[in-house]
Parts: C-alpha cells; structure tokens; sequence
C-alpha cells in the first residue's frame, strides 16, 4: 500500500528531546505531588478561547489548570510550552507563535533548537528577557520557581548517538 506524507516526519532527535522532556516534567511533577499534566504532540491546544480560529500542537505541553482540560484538547493557554526547532519551522516558532502564546498569557515558552544545540526560554509570566542555555547546561522552570532544572547533558551520549546515523 502506497501513501504519501505531506509534511516530513519528526526526526529521531527531535523525538529523544520530546520523550525527555516529557519524562524530566513527568518525574518532578509526580515526586512533588504537583497537579500538573504533561502531554507530547498532538496535543491540540486552543491557546485563547475567545480565538477560536487558532489551534496549535506543540511538542510538549504541561498544563497546571485542569478546569482547561477538555478530552480533546486544551482550551487556554498551558503554563509551559516547549516547541523543538525544525529548519522549516524557525519563523513559526520563534515570531509567530512566540507572539500568539505571549498574548493569550503562556507562563513559560521554550524553543529548543537540536542543529545550534540551543535552548531560548521565555519567561513570559515575569516579562523576563530571554534566556539563552545549551545541551550543556541545566535550565531552570520558572513555572515551578526554578526549583526544577533539567540537565541537557544527560542526552549528550543519546543524542550524539543518533546524529551520526546515516540521513
């Protein structure tokens, strides 16, 4: 059976920093009694429920409000979103929806960028500058008052592993 696919699949490396991040959020929120929900794409997310014209997936995204828990998405802006990088999706990422999930009021916005090795994270809660880390260094959330890091360089052998895997 043939079919086709309208827009190239995630890479191995992009799904190693999906499962991680998701499993990093996951273990602090359950060792913390923490309310929070995590969920890896797709998960529909309607960031402003008065623009129902807008609805995103993004990589990863943790909700601490259950009341915008719906069973088929999530109906106002998450607490954390964190979107990884594709040559193709920079634009999007970095401009358009940075602004969309600044005004429907995100607490906290990631771009992780697997080619530059680059983690750009938002504070947006705190209208903070933002802050700049690489797959070396522990960045913290300010979603949990930066109690929580997680250390990027405990992908490095995972991910150096899949890097050298023919294209």
């Amino acid at each position: 059976m043939a079919f086709s696919i309208t827009s190239p699949p995630p890479s191995l490396v992009h799904q190693e920093l999906v499962r991680f991040l998701c499993e990093q959020f996951h273990i602090w929120i359950r060792n913390n009694h923490g309310d929070c929900r995590v969920y890896p794409a797709p998960t529909a997310v309607q960031p402003d429920p008065d623009d129902d014209r807008t609805m995103v997936e993004p990589d990863v995204v943790v909700i601490c409000d259950k009341n915008k828990m719906h069973r088929g998405y999530c109906l106002g802006a998450p607490d954390l979103l964190v979107e990884i990088v594709s040559p193709s999706s920079k634009q999007v990422d970095y401009r358009v929806k940075l602004d969309k999930y600044t005004h429907a009021g995100v607490r906290e916005y990631w771009i992780v960028d697997p080619l530059q090795e680059r983690i750009t994270v938002y504070d947006l809660a705190h209208d903070k500058p933002p802050a700049l880390y690489t797959f070396h260094d522990r960045v913290p959330v300010a979603i949990w008052d930066n109690r929580m890091t997680v250390d990027f360089a405990e992908l490095e052998e995972e991910l150096s592993f899949l890097k050298q895997l023919p294209e």
